[in-house]
C-alpha cells in the first residue's frame, strides 16, 4: 500500500472527509486530495496528519507496524461529534496552524492573549454576565 492509499485509509478510519482532516490537520484540502490521488507522493506534515486520524505516524509514513496506536480508538468514536464540539476542533486546529509560523515571542503573545480573554471571560461570569459560549 503506497502513502497515498494509507492516509484515505488513515481519514476514513477517522470518520473524516478531506475538508476536515485539512481543517484538523492545517493541511491544504487540495494537497490532500493530491496525496490521495497518488499525484503527489507525500508530506513533511505526517505527523500532523496521523494525529488529526489518531493513528500512528510511523505506519502512515511507512507502512510498517500498526495503523491504530495500541489502546486508541477512532476521534469520532462511532458517533458525529456535536455542532460545539466542531466549532473547538475547527478553531483549535487553526489557532495550532498558526502558531506554527509564529516566532516564540510571537507564541507567548498568542498565549497571553488567549489567557486574557479566559480571565474576561471568568470575570463576566462571576458578575452573570454572558460567558461567550
Amino acid at each position: 500500500m503506497v502513502f497515498g492509499q494509507r492516509l484515505k485509509k488513515a481519514r476514513e478510519y477517522a470518520g473524516l472527509t478531506q475538508e476536515q482532516l485539512a481543517e484538523k490537520s492545517g493541511i491544504d484540502q487540495r494537497t490532500i486530495s493530491k496525496i490521495e490521488r497518488g499525484d503527489q507522493q507525500g508530506t513533511t506534515a505526517i505527523v500532523d496528519l496521523a494525529r488529526a486520524c489518531n493513528v500512528d505516524p510511523g505506519w502512515l509514513s511507512s507502512g510498517t507496524g500498526d495503523m491504530v496506536i495500541p489502546g486508541s480508538s477512532p476521534p469520532t468514536q462511532g458517533k458525529p461529534p456535536t455542532q460545539g464540539e466542531s466549532m473547538r476542533d475547527a478553531v483549535a486546529a487553526r489557532i495550532a496552524n498558526i502558531a506554527k509560523r509564529l516566532t516564540d515571542k510571537e507564541r507567548l503573545e498568542l498565549l497571553d492573549k488567549a489567557i486574557e480573554l479566559l480571565d474576561r471571560q471568568a470575570t463576566e461570569a462571576g458578575k452573570g454576565g454572558a460567558t461567550g459560549s
